[in-house]
């Protein structure tokens, strides 16, 4: 899997250190979750849609659940993973290559991310609801 940019530019080599300077993977370890539970909704809507087979979706679902149940998806981690996203597509087609090769019709990079850290934050909100209430009760017992 090329990078990203790699469609622009005859040579596919970028200094190390701009590498490591545009690579989100440090903050998207935190998404790859919710990477994995956006891409399981948009293989229904494939299937639905008939972009898919039943068998494609099937196929692309049991990798995906596959990549949730890793306790340590880190590991997989390399320089040739822009973000989170790319490491999954990547799992993905390693496992099921032409199905996987369709996990991301219709889909955009952008739509992703914003996909992957809107469902983050629904899911963190119950935590900082919880200790926000835990704040507001430490403080009354204060005051």
């Amino acid at each position: 899997m090329g990078k990203l940019w790699g469609g622009r530019f005859s040579e596919e080599k970028m200094n190390p250190m701009v590498m490591d300077f545009t690579s989100s993977l440090d903050v998207d370890k935190e998404l790859v979750k919710y990477d994995c539970l956006s891409s399981k909704i948009h293989v229904e809507m494939l299937a639905e849609c008939g972009f898919i087979s039943s068998e494609e979706a099937k196929e692309l679902t049991e990798v995906i659940d596959e990549l949730l149940e890793k306790t340590d998806v880190a590991s997989l981690y390399s320089e040739k993973h822009e973000d989170i996203h790319s490491l999954v597509q990547e799992y993905v087609e390693k496992r099921v290559p032409i199905a996987g090769k369709k996990l991301h019709t219709g889909r955009s990079r952008n739509e992703q991310v914003v996909n992957d850290v809107r469902l983050y934050c629904v899911d963190n909100i119950k935590s900082v609801k919880m200790l926000i209430a835990g704040l507001q009760k430490s403080l009354t017992e204060l005051a």
